[in-house]
């Protein structure tokens, strides 16, 4: 009974990877593809967006969720815990919905024409930058969750330390209070590296 526990887990990966590989091996074969069908302008094109959308969404990412969890955490205001909710909200909608959500509300005759009385505005988000505002907008509460706990563990004694120093609040946000969740950040944005985060 061991052996076969043993030996379950390999022969199911290998079943599911059985179509997979058969696909690959297929395409390989009876396909004609090769470097010279690859217009070397087009790749260029492709890197070089594929590139500002991965780097653009990683700064938006880390700007909002790191701005918005320390305001959540170090910060009592009007809504605050409504909004520590509220913030983690997008991670219940798939991208994509949230991409059809808002080209919906800026589209021609769409929801934000309606409301200001102009029926010929119309927002174009459908292109790089728009990619990188929808991106942003659906993952950076996976930073916003990481860097909340990060911020709300900095004791009272490291801010009164901090506050001693007679820093001013960007100096000792970016010096020292930022510093303690530099692997929450990054840990937070490496779901925006590859598309299948959601």
């Amino acid at each position: 009974m061991q052996k076969f526990n043993y030996l379950l887990a390999p022969f199911l990966g290998l079943v599911i990877f059985l179509p997979i590989a058969s696909l690959i091996v297929y395409f390989i074969a009876q396909s004609d593809f090769g470097v010279a069908t690859i217009n070397q302008a087009e790749l260029w094109l492709y890197s070089k967006n594929t590139l500002f959308v991965l780097l653009g969404t990683a700064f938006l990412v880390l700007l909002l969720g790191i701005s918005s969890a320390f305001l959540s955490a170090r910060y009592v205001y009007v809504g605050s815990r409504f909004f520590s909710l509220a913030f983690v909200l997008p991670l219940a909608f798939p991208a994509y919905i949230i991409g059809y959500t808002y080209v919906g509300f800026f589209e021609f005759h769409g929801i934000l024409s309606t409301l200001v009385s102009l029926p010929k505005l119309k927002l174009d988000i459908l292109n790089v930058y728009g990619v990188v505002a929808i991106l942003s907008f659906a993952m950076y509460p996976y930073v916003f969750i990481l860097a909340r706990v990060s911020f709300a563990s900095i004791s009272s004694t490291v801010v009164e330390l901090v506050s001693l120093k007679q820093l001013s609040f960007c100096k000792a946000f970016f010096y020292r209070l930022s510093a303690f969740g530099v692997s929450c950040y990054f840990c937070g944005v490496s779901p925006c590296d590859d598309g299948s985060a959601q």
